[in-house]
């Protein structure tokens, strides 16, 4: 059993979560997630914190923050202020005072954002790398931003993975109501899409595609000796390099986790949260509409804070701070590094040395 279907058993309760913050509502009650689930996968792994999280046991929130901090790490405080100081840089509204004192303490700090040199150098390479498979992707999606769904999603995803071909090793794309947006089952090979519907743009969509398809199932293939946080770190790379400009993407799940155990000093709770990150939105993305930004942070917030007791300030589930942060590490490596092909080849495709 692991940590995402523990915490993902109740997909009717998170779709009602979203819904809440969505219509500023009262949240569904939280009885409705207290059933037990098999304790056997648990005790067999000898994992306190996943054993607390199945028997939804959460009567000590410091002691299973702990446990999570020894499990994923310390969050990086300092990128958090980075991540912020980024949002303040890209707003023209002014912010109200909460976010504003944020913003005042964010300008303290050190950035971790790449300069749109070195940003522009890698992507050059990046384009040239992946030039064949954008070149496919282009050829079928759509020019302009749309609304996917589930079931479209996957026929774009399996699109992709007939063409390079995967499929023929197996490996599917499926829809899956327990997934928050998009999940692998490395030992099945299937690619598992979440039942809500997502807008992106061509560029966001082919970046997602090259993560899912040509990091996660190839590294599956060709690359035993590596780690979860890393490939995540490489997939989101290959994300932000696909996009003409730099943005530093899965921010607001950073955002939401840092905000809600107060790495600024302040503990917040769901819907706390929800509502400093939607004036973020909404500052950020002005022409967006506002059911729109809405639901695209309460989409965020609710993925990090899953099925766990949405009042209780401090509690979140953390380990979704490995996108941004492990980005982060992989940008001050590029940063000291040359561009070339080569190394890029080295982060992407570590296997090919050894072929």
């Amino acid at each position: 059993m692991s940590y995402n279907r523990v915490l993902n058993s109740y997909p009717e309760y998170k779709q009602a979560l979203i819904e809440a913050l969505v219509h500023a509502s009262e949240f569904p009650s939280y009885e409705d997630t207290t059933k037990q689930v098999s304790l056997q996968a648990a005790e067999e792994a000898h994992d306190p914190l996943l054993a607390l999280f199945t028997q939804r046991e959460f009567n000590d929130v410091e002691t299973i923050m702990e446990l999570q901090y020894r499990r994923f790490g310390r969050i990086d405080e300092g990128l958090f202020w980075s991540a912020l100081a980024y949002v303040s840089a890209h707003v023209e509204a002014a912010p109200s005072d909460e976010l504003h004192a944020l913003f005042a303490k964010a300008s303290l700090h050190t950035s971790h954002i790449p300069e749109d040199h070195v940003f522009r150098q890698w992507h050059d390479v990046h384009m040239e790398y992946f030039a064949e498979p954008i070149a496919y992707i282009s050829s079928f999606l759509s020019k302009e931003a749309r609304q996917y769904s589930n079931d479209e999603l996957c026929i774009v995803l399996n699109q992709v993975l007939v063409w390079n071909g995967l499929a023929k090793r197996g490996w599917v794309a499926l829809p899956n109501p327990r997934t928050n947006f998009i999940s692998i089952a490395r030992g099945k090979r299937q690619i598992f899409v979440g039942p809500s519907n997502v807008r992106l743009g061509p560029k966001r969509l082919t970046g997602l595609l090259l993560h899912e398809v040509y990091i996660h199932a190839l590294w599956k293939e060709y690359y035993k000796d590596h780690d979860t946080n890393t490939e995540e770190g490489i997939g989101t790379l290959v994300e932000q390099l696909t996009l003409s400009n730099f943005h530093p993407l899965r921010m607001y799940r950073f955002l939401a986790i840092c905000l809600a155990v107060g790495v600024d000093g302040t503990k917040r709770s769901m819907r706390e949260v929800y509502e400093l990150l939607v004036e973020m939105r909404q500052k950020l993305h002005p022409q967006e509409a506002v059911g729109s930004a809405r639901l695209f942070v309460a989409k965020e917030v609710v993925r990090v804070f899953r099925n766990l007791p949405p009042e209780v300030p401090g509690f979140v589930y953390i380990r979704d701070k490995i996108y941004l942060e492990h980005s982060s590490d992989i940008w001050s490596k590029l940063t000291a590094d040359v561009a070339s092909r080569e190394r890029y080849a080295q982060l992407v495709a570590p296997w090919e040395e050894k072929i």
